[in-house]
């Protein structure tokens, strides 16, 4: 979110201690970049920082995946199950146009019903451990379903975040 200028990214995390660790990370990068301690940063980068966002929440229990266009899932650890339903929910969004798993084509599109086409792959490597993956993206291949106005669907609240730097 912060290099490509994204105005808004969400993370939605189901353990309260990532989502802790994840506030805690991204105050610490906050002040980091005021202090000029991050090469190439500027007032601007933390400006940046106000679009990206955290919260507690199943994804499971959501019904689409909207209002969101891309939709990023370090996902080497969900279940079969639960990758069908994410691509049920996907293929039934409205706004979703872009997918990034780590699961390769054959199962995204095959065994998991994703409706999208492979676009790349790109090798990744986890900091500290030096662990490596493939990140593969996919691009959506169906027409989104008619706007929905219904009284079940809810807007996403995100949560207050107290004493960030560059917020108002």
């Amino acid at each position: 979110a912060q290099n490509p200028q994204v105005r808004l990214s969400v993370g939605i995390e189901l353990e309260e201690i990532r989502y802790q660790m994840a506030m805690v990370n991204m105050k610490n990068i906050a002040l980091e970049t005021e202090n000029g301690l991050v090469d190439g940063s500027s007032n601007e980068d933390v400006k940046l920082l106000g679009g990206t966002n955290f919260m507690v929440g199943d994804i499971d229990v959501a019904s689409y995946t909207d209002p969101f266009t891309h939709i990023y899932m370090y996902d080497l650890g969900f279940p079969p199950p639960l990758q069908k339903s994410i691509a049920q929910k996907f293929n039934n969004s409205q706004h979703a146009v872009a997918l990034v798993s780590y699961r390769p084509p054959r199962r995204v599109i095959e065994e998991y019903g994703y409706a999208v086409e492979f676009i790349d792959s790109f090798c990744t490597s986890m900091h500290g451990s030096g662990e490596g993956h493939t990140a593969y993206f996919y691009k959506r291949t169906n027409k989104p379903p008619a706007l929905r106005n219904s009284p079940e669907i809810q807007s996403v609240v995100l949560p207050k975040r107290d004493g960030f730097v560059g917020e108002k």
